[in-house]
């Protein structure tokens, strides 16, 4: 390459909009995390149900997504679990919500984070 390809492009300033948004205050939570794993961020998506989370919980070392999501009448309602190499995948069906927890852990910490998931207190149920 020319030392001109190697040089950062900062384009016209058009910059795109996020795939998602930070919250303030989660919808959900994991009422049963596995010990040593806390809670980093939730945030929905810019695009999709209204109604989607997606949070973020770690242990210092390994990173786990939950996606929370409406289930859709039409879909069945099963869980599943699935491996692919260290990344463990589990859906979870709890009503009307479809649970995905996924990450570079054992199945066992995927699978009991999903089935822990449940509504946030709300505020005025703290007091």
């Amino acid at each position: 390459p020319k030392e001109s390809d190697l040089v950062p492009d900062h384009g016209s300033g058009v910059v795109a909009p996020p795939l998602e948004v930070r919250l303030g205050r989660p919808r959900w939570r994991v009422a049963d995390p596995p010990p040593g794993f806390r809670f980093l961020h939730a945030q929905r998506p810019t695009e999709g149900p209204a109604d989607a989370e997606h949070q973020v919980y770690t242990d210092g070392l390994a990173d786990v997504s939950v996606y929370i999501e409406p289930r859709g009448r039409a879909a069945p309602a099963a869980d599943q679990a699935s491996a692919h190499g260290v990344l463990s995948v589990y859906t979870h069906e709890a009503g009307e919500w479809r649970i995905a927890v996924l990450g570079d852990v054992p199945r066992a910490t995927v699978e009991r984070m999903a089935r822990s998931v449940q509504p946030a207190p709300r505020a005025t149920d703290l007091h």
